[in-house]
């Protein structure tokens, strides 16, 4: 018995870094040229997390890739983001002296203080992650606050043929709001690994400060993990059983 429990323990422990290393993730920042990066969390994730900063300039419409993003630990995945769009005006912005948002001064003002823009009655764009896993469900965490200029600004997404908006800006928040300057997109890649985000301007401009995508664990891998705990749980009862009786 015991040496089943060590089994299951070692099987256990295993399948959850397997599990762990499987729901890893990835963080873009949108900016201007020469804007400030960002590390840390934002409505998933931890201090310290790596973000890949895509700095954009100002146009009528923007072609930007960035190649090898890396995960949150800093390590090469071998994805690529490509971000396009076009607009009356369009590109990466950075919030300074009165227009700041809610944000600003706080630990999240690296990630909240520039973003991507899209002006016009048909501003909009395409965010398309490549080199994912195939028909893979991921959560995708999008950001949207812009600056203080204007409130009442919302971004209109679209993902896998189904459309969402964010309501109203409200510049001096100070924390994340679902549904308000953050939307959770349940979201699937296709046959090939690509992952597309569309974007528009639903209202008075479209904003986006920064994009998380996570891997969803399928439900085999959750099932491992909990045979990991059990067989922790299992083999701390016997050692714990083995020191009252002797």
């Amino acid at each position: 018995m015991k040496k089943l429990l060590s089994l299951l323990f070692v099987a256990g422990m295993l399948w959850s870094n397997q599990a762990l290393a499987a729901v890893s993730y990835i963080n873009v920042n949108y900016t201007s040229i020469g804007g400030g990066g960002y590390t840390g969390a934002a409505e998933i994730g931890k201090a310290g997390d790596t973000w890949n900063t895509i700095g954009l300039g100002r146009s009528t419409s923007i072609d930007n890739t960035t190649s090898n993003l890396f995960d949150v630990n800093g390590d090469a995945t071998g994805v690529s983001v490509r971000t396009t769009g076009t607009a009356d005006d369009i590109g990466g912005w950075v919030a300074t002296g009165g227009d700041v948002n809610g944000f600003h001064g706080t630990s999240y003002e690296g990630l909240m203080d520039g973003y991507l823009f899209a002006y016009g009655a048909t501003a909009g764009g395409t965010i398309t992650f490549s080199g994912l896993s195939a028909g893979t469900p991921y959560d995708v965490y999008l950001y949207s606050e812009g600056d203080s200029a204007t409130d009442g600004r919302q971004l209109g997404v679209t993902v896998n043929g189904s459309y969402y908006t964010t309501s109203p800006s409200v510049a001096v928040a100070d924390s994340f709001i679902a549904g308000q300057n953050y939307l959770l997109i349940h979201a699937t890649t296709d046959a090939i690994g690509n992952l597309a985000i569309g974007y528009n301007q639903a209202a008075l401009e479209a904003n986006i400060n920064g994009v998380q995508i996570a891997a969803v664990p399928e439900p085999g891998t959750i099932v491992l993990l909990g045979v990991g705990g059990l067989a922790v749980a299992a083999l701390k009862k016997r050692k714990e059983l083995e020191t009252s009786e002797a």
